[in-house]
């Protein structure tokens, strides 16, 4: 349980809206969005804490919503990693690894824009790193598209 000064500390970084709202969490996040709080020294995610204020657990908080960032009370739940795995499948949000490009769901590029990352940097007047810059990628992602180990399906 967090004392009166730190939840106070925490609810200010929380856009508290209507009880149907997702409440947005303002402060940082992971790269997966959901919100982080820093908690006897340790990063925490905001929505386990939110479910561990109101159950005392806070081992798996379960989205209704299925927004990474809320932390509304009412849009989460407690549950166990199994709970959280069909709820992913349930609601298509499993994306299955052997789905290649597009098909995959969590990419940022197109084929047509890893077709043309590989015709840009074939004519020698862009580098690697400055293609994923501008297609705002890893150095790393753009290297394996280059030399056809990633996107290989093209």
């Amino acid at each position: 349980m967090m004392s009166s000064e730190l939840g106070e500390r925490f609810w200010s970084k929380v856009d508290v809206g209507g009880p149907d709202d997702c409440w947005e969490w303002q402060a940082g996040r992971h790269a997966d969005g959901y919100g982080q709080f820093k908690l006897d020294g340790k990063m925490q995610g905001a929505h386990r804490l939110v479910v561990g204020l109101r159950t005392g657990d806070e081992e798996y908080a379960l989205h209704s919503c299925d927004w990474p960032p809320c932390c509304n009370p009412a849009h989460l739940s407690l549950g166990t990693h199994q709970d959280n795995m069909d709820q992913m499948v349930a609601r298509g949000r499993h994306v299955a690894m052997s789905q290649p490009g597009e098909e995959h769901g969590q990419v940022k590029l197109t084929d047509t824009k890893v077709l043309e990352i590989r015709a840009r940097y074939a004519t020698g007047q862009i580098t690697q790193r400055g293609l994923a810059s501008q297609y705002d990628v890893a150095l790393s992602l753009i290297s394996r598209i280059i030399n056809r180990k990633s996107w290989t399906h093209i």
